[in-house]
């Protein structure tokens, strides 16, 4: 039955991904991972753990992996992470051109990017801010108007309907 073991697979998920990092104390896509499990359970202090040990500790330092970028941008865009970051979509917007800068072709990254400037945007609508937001949110996912990946539908049509 869908659902009858969701609790027990989610604390499952947690437990594996807690041993990988104990394993591998590098492996950022299990922080990643991790930190967004703890955030949706409100368990704030410690996904702020995750997250501040797979950033980089300094600017120069930041390895070189679109998918890092990627991760930490998905993450940060998410609504639930306002309660962590109150700035949480400046720094979504910040991580999207880093891993477009080192893949420009991702489709994961070119979606995100848009997804969030185009929040932006609605979230400034009417004070005069971020108004070329919607064009530029409009430019960048016009790249992908031929994809049959549903989100990335969804996303153009929603720009077009603004």
């Amino acid at each position: 039955v869908p659902g009858q073991n969701d609790d027990k697979d989610i604390r499952d998920l947690e437990k594996s991904l807690r041993h990988v990092i104990k394993i591998d104390s590098t492996h950022y896509q299990a922080k990643i991972i991790l930190a967004k499990r703890l955030v949706m359970k409100e368990a704030y202090e410690e996904a702020d753990h995750f997250i501040k040990s797979a950033l980089p500790d300094n600017e120069n330092d930041f390895e070189l992996s679109a998918t890092k970028l990627e991760m930490l941008g998905a993450l940060f865009e998410r609504g639930c992470m306002s309660k962590l970051y109150r700035n949480h979509l400046e720094r979504a917007i910040e991580n999207f051109p880093g891993a477009l800068s080192i893949n420009s072709s991702s489709e994961k990254a070119i979606h995100g990017y848009s997804r969030c400037i185009l929040q932006r945007f609605l979230n400034s609508r009417g004070k005069g801010k971020n108004k070329n937001d919607l064009n530029d949110s409009r430019k960048r996912m016009e790249k992908m108007k031929n994809s049959c990946f549903v989100p990335h539908l969804l996303t153009l049509a929603r720009i077009y309907s603004e």
